[in-house]
């Protein structure tokens, strides 16, 4: 197993609670160089992503929308990010996909259009 399968099992470890557990946060710090602190946080960043999805609204979201949106990403944690220049709407990025439902993308999507 070569160093980088090492610190790959060594992110997924420690993605698997909240947060990283001490023994594991105390080894990264001590004894990983920069280049294989840069592979385990990608390691552990793409790890985390599994298990989360990040919603983008212009407001805080309704107790109707969260639970809708626990109801569709069932076992996930959901990472609510408030950006008042979406105009209406919600975006959504899960692992490396991304729904775009806002306002601010038809009206892009309409500008564009109308250079055509």
């Amino acid at each position: 197993m070569n160093n980088e399968q090492k610190i790959k099992k060594l992110a997924i470890e420690a993605a698997k609670s909240d947060k990283i557990p001490a023994d594991i946060g105390e080894f990264v710090l001590n004894y990983l160089g920069k280049q294989e602190l840069k592979v385990f946080l990608k390691f552990y960043k793409n790890e985390l992503d599994k298990k989360r999805i990040y919603v983008s609204s212009p407001s805080a979201l309704s107790s109707v929308s969260m639970t809708s949106l626990k109801n569709i990403y069932k076992q996930k944690d959901i990472i609510v990010d408030i950006d008042p220049t979406l105009g209406a709407g919600l975006k959504i990025l899960q692992n490396d996909t991304i729904v775009d439902f806002t306002f601010k993308k038809y009206i892009d999507e309409t500008i564009d259009a109308l250079k055509d």
